[in-house]
């Protein structure tokens, strides 16, 4: 399956499902409290499908539960899923919450892949348990971040925090969860065009004449004629003297 086909059905099913998302408050961006509306059910990590409806989501507000997702009903009367997640990243921010699903089996809900608050690169990207990350991996044809560890809605924190995370390659592989979130290469900056110096056309070039150097020729008539002088007063003078 084509890349550009990949695109065209994760944008069909964030269109088809996610028809209505926004922040709780700006104020409480910390959290990043956000509510989401589906149109038809969704996968989420721990093999939970959530039906259509509203939900409420949010990370811990805690130092040591940075990485935790919960998910509750629209009152938050109801817990769906406490889930691990992991940093990711995007190149272009956009000014609403953005949630991202992979492919889907023929007949299965698409399964939620990544969370991005308005205005940052960071988001969240969400961990599958090993067997069913095996399974997204071979659908996707992508790496897909991974837990041996069985998460419920009952498992404590401090036991989702300290899971270990790998990723899982379409082959099945194990390999280091950097090779799936690490910081896209920086896009390349352009680099303005070298200016060349355009030779100017021969028609304008005008041949100038070089300045004529003074001629030595009078200088030696000037010394002819002195010799001369000397010579014939030099015979007055003897004459005088004779």
């Amino acid at each position: 399956m084509t890349n550009r086909f990949k695109l065209a059905i994760a944008a069909f099913c964030f269109i088809l499902i996610a028809s209505a998302m926004a922040p709780v408050s700006n104020a409480q961006n910390g959290d990043r409290k956000t509510v989401v509306k589906f149109d038809e059910p969704i996968e989420i990590p721990g093999n939970v499908i959530l039906p259509a409806g509203t939900y409420f989501f949010k990370l811990l507000n805690s130092d040591s539960g940075r990485w935790v997702v919960q998910i509750f009903d629209e009152h938050q009367t109801k817990t769906f899923a406490t889930l691990i997640t992991i940093e990711d990243f995007r190149y272009h921010p956009t000014n609403q919450v953005v949630i991202n699903f992979t492919e889907r089996e023929a007949g299965a809900p698409p399964a939620i892949k990544e969370w991005f608050f308005p205005g940052e690169k960071q988001g969240r990207a969400f961990v599958y348990g090993k067997k069913r990350a095996i399974e997204l991996a071979k659908v996707t044809n992508e790496p897909v971040p991974a837990t041996p560890v069985e998460i419920t809605v009952d498992t404590p924190v401090v036991a989702i925090v300290a899971a270990p995370v790998v990723a899982i390659t379409p082959a099945g592989e194990e390999v280091a969860v950097a090779t799936v979130v690490a910081p896209p290469a920086p896009e390349p900056v352009p680099v303005p065009a070298a200016v060349e110096a355009t030779p100017a056309p021969e028609s304008a070039i005008t041949d100038l004449p070089l300045p004529h150097t003074a001629s030595s020729t009078p200088l030696i008539a000037l010394g002819g004629l002195l010799a001369i002088g000397a010579a014939f007063a030099l015979i007055a003078i003897t004459k005088r003297s004779a």
